[in-house]
């Protein structure tokens, strides 16, 4: 595969408005999702969502722990390896009335070790192993071969697709999410 055939997944919106407002989660889970380690065995922990307007009701949005609809849900389970995320529900509120949509938390498992370091441009905290700024992208490709849908061990907050899952998304009209290519993709 070509550079261009990775992408990085954004979901901010230009004008600053946020969709979703994350208003109860427990920080050790969304610290296990970042980490891409499943949730299968968590015992009692909720996460509440208030949306703030429902003309933005979107697919996808990550306010810390991506959530997506059950319309998005569903296509993910149809078309890509179930083993490679898990979905847990999520309570969505507006005001203090229960919203009709449902959503979940999108946990994808396994971070992938694909960061090139040789490659890549990249700039660490003084002192530390820990990645500040990145210039230039680069991934071991050989190791994402199966993947679709992932996140990289040093860069645990971006969420990375391949084409494959890029063109589902699209044909499939999937809201509140657009692409960076992986030769755009930079942390400043």
């Amino acid at each position: 595969m070509k550079v261009m055939d990775f992408y990085a997944i954004n979901n901010y919106f230009k004008d600053g408005r946020k969709p979703f407002s994350l208003i109860k989660y427990d920080p050790k889970v969304a610290s296990k999702i970042r980490k891409g380690k499943s949730l299968a065995n968590e015992d009692n922990f909720e996460i509440r969502i208030n949306y703030n307007d429902e003309k933005l009701l979107v697919d996808f949005y990550d306010p810390g722990v991506p959530i997506v609809s059950e319309r998005l849900k569903n296509l993910l389970e149809q078309q890509f390896e179930k083993e490679l995320f898990e979905f847990c529900g999520i309570n969505v509120f507006k005001s203090a009335d229960p919203a009709n949509q449902k959503y979940y938390a999108f946990n994808i498992l396994e971070n992938m070790d694909c960061f090139d370091k040789e490659n890549s441009v990249y700039n660490t905290f003084e002192g530390s192993t820990v990645i500040n700024s990145i210039a230039k992208l680069v991934l071991k490709e050989e190791m994402l071969s199966r993947r679709n849908i992932f996140r990289i061990t040093p860069i645990r907050t971006a969420i990375f697709v391949n084409q494959k899952f890029k063109q589902a998304i699209e044909e499939n009209n999937i809201t509140g999410l657009s692409f960076i290519s992986l030769g755009e993709f930079k942390i400043i």
